[in-house]
């Protein structure tokens, strides 16, 4: 979880402003409940989905987050997932990237 924390900090703050975090650990049964992946880096405490405090639509948020992850995202092994409205999924457990529907062609990032 440091580096993940770290990276939060370091590169996603900067860019977008604060922000709160929505989920972290879940346990099986709590991430079947959220339809997570069943290898989700949430059951390692590994990943977090957040939200900004700032109000930000989510067109402004994938305008940051995708350029942010196009130049950081493999060298600090990012996982970004953004999801409806401007909640997003940050982890540091291997570079890749997913939309709303968990899988990457849905990702709004090019």
């Amino acid at each position: 979880m440091v580096p993940t924390l770290r990276y939060i900090r370091d590169e996603v703050v900067p860019v977008i402003g604060p922000v709160r975090i929505v989920s972290g650990y879940r346990d099986p049964i709590a991430n079947a409940c959220f339809k997570g992946a069943k290898a989700s880096r949430h059951l390692r405490f590994a990943a977090l989905d957040l939200t900004p405090v700032r109000p930000l639509s989510r067109a402004d948020l994938i305008a940051k987050l995708c350029p942010l992850h196009a130049r950081t995202g493999a060298r600090f092994d990012v996982g970004l997932g953004i999801y409806a409205i401007t909640r997003f999924h940050i982890d540091t457990a291997g570079h890749r990237r997913w939309g709303a529907d968990y899988h990457a062609a849905s990702s709004p990032c090019c």
